[in-house]
């Protein structure tokens, strides 16, 4: 009888699981090839831009946020007692600094003067009298001293009583905008302070009339911001560092400078702040009272700094390069030493001159990432965002079990 000579068992498993494998690894190759190009579809394409060296400006800066105030807010009321005569403004006026606001009579002004005129050459009378009978005794010394310091005395006190005619006009501090004027003209005032009845009734004044006898002015030229920054950055900045600001409801930089840095810190956030006052320089036109704004404290500001996009830097091993374009558009491999960066700006000193240009790819389109960080890809190399079947006779590794759904797509490059 013939027999049949047969391959042995196990070379026979090895030639079929070698086949199982290739055929898996084929059709596996073919999946993460086609996923990986709808995720560059999907994400956007890469695009070779290229940048040229050039000198800017680097800055360093503190930030930290707060509520635009007018320097003057200021409450006015007369120094002298008298009635008013005459009130020249109205709320909403505008005025000017050294604007007459309201006047009072000048009756108890003129009184206080010529009596302090009186006391003065009374103090002089006396003097002269106590020169006279000077005879060199301890007594008549110590009189004539006496007489002496009576005299400065009464003169300081005339002199007092003379500028003081100027009380009976009050007067803006600044220019800016009239926002109260709780006074009319009849009213009677005395110094900073009310007159009129009492609240049991009772008189207190020398007219019946109750009124504060105040006129309020905010400032319309003379701007600031009070804000905090942190016992860190207290370090960097100093009075007169150079401060930008903006505001949601100004187009334009607001500039100033710090006026006032406060050594005393609060802890009422849980953190150490210190107060810092920063003054607004230049226009001022069409700022408001309460505007909230970003602030930058600029402590360093660096020019003529040579820069190309970080982008355009690869560092691998210690050492950074650049793709240099040369003139006849040639690409070589540059070393490139590096200084420090300024937003997506890096400091190239040392490797490129002013005006040479780097190339560099760049992505366009959504390049979000996915939930696991990856680019587009699941652990195992498999796309993300889709259901994912086997190919028939295709049996993944022990344990491993393939992703379903719920991908979100692009991923970083």
């Amino acid at each position: 009888m013939a027999h049949i000579l047969r391959p042995p068992r196990r070379r026979t498993a090895i030639i079929t699981a070698a086949i199982a494998v290739t055929v898996a690894a084929l059709v596996f190759g073919l999946i993460r090839h086609t996923a990986t190009g709808a995720s560059s579809t999907a994400e956007g394409a890469a695009m070779t831009s290229t940048a040229t060296a050039a000198l800017v400006t680097f800055e360093k800066s503190v930030t930290a946020s707060g509520t635009l105030t007018p320097t003057v807010a200021e409450t006015l009321s007369f120094d002298a007692q008298g009635t008013v005569t005459e009130v020249a403004v109205e709320v909403g006026d505008t005025v000017t600094a050294g604007q007459e606001l309201a006047r009072i009579d000048t009756e108890q002004l003129d009184l206080n003067r010529l009596g302090a005129k009186a006391e003065l050459l009374s103090a002089r009378a006396a003097l002269a009298e106590a020169k006279n009978a000077a005879d060199g005794s301890d007594a008549s010394d110590a009189l004539l001293s006496a007489r002496k310091a009576a005299v400065t005395v009464a003169k300081s006190a005339y002199v007092a009583a003379k500028d003081a005619m100027s009380d009976a006009v009050l007067v803006a501090p600044a220019d800016g905008l009239v926002t109260a004027v709780d006074i009319a003209v009849g009213d009677g005032v005395s110094a900073g302070s009310n007159s009129g009845t009492s609240p049991a009734g009772g008189a207190t004044g020398t007219t019946s009339t109750s009124t504060t006898g105040t006129i309020s002015i905010v400032g319309t030229t003379q701007w600031s911001v009070s804000t905090t920054v942190s016992a860190t950055d207290m370090a960097n900045i100093a009075v007169g560092n150079q401060v930008e600001m903006t505001a949601g409801d100004i187009s334009e930089t607001i500039f100033g400078v710090v006026s006032e840095i406060g050594r005393l810190p609060s802890t009422s956030s849980g953190a150490i702040a210190y107060p810092v006052t920063v003054t607004v320089t230049g226009d001022v036109d069409g700022l408001f009272d309460g505007v909230s704004v970003d602030i930058s404290i600029i402590y360093s500001r660096r020019a003529d700094v040579l820069a190309i996009p970080a982008a355009a830097v690869t560092t691998s091993d210690g050492a950074s390069t650049v793709q240099l374009v040369s003139d006849d558009e040639t690409v070589t491999t540059t070393t490139v030493e590096l200084g420090e960066s300024s937003g997506d700006q890096i400091e190239i000193t040392a490797g490129l001159t002013e005006g040479q240009q780097v190339q560099y790819e760049q992505f366009t389109g959504n390049r979000g990432e996915n939930s696991s960080g990856q680019d587009g890809m699941g652990r195992e190399g498999f796309p993300m965002g889709g259901d994912f079947s086997p190919p028939e006779g295709f049996t993944p590794r022990s344990g491993f079990t393939p992703p379903t759904g719920g991908g979100t797509g692009g991923g970083r490059r």
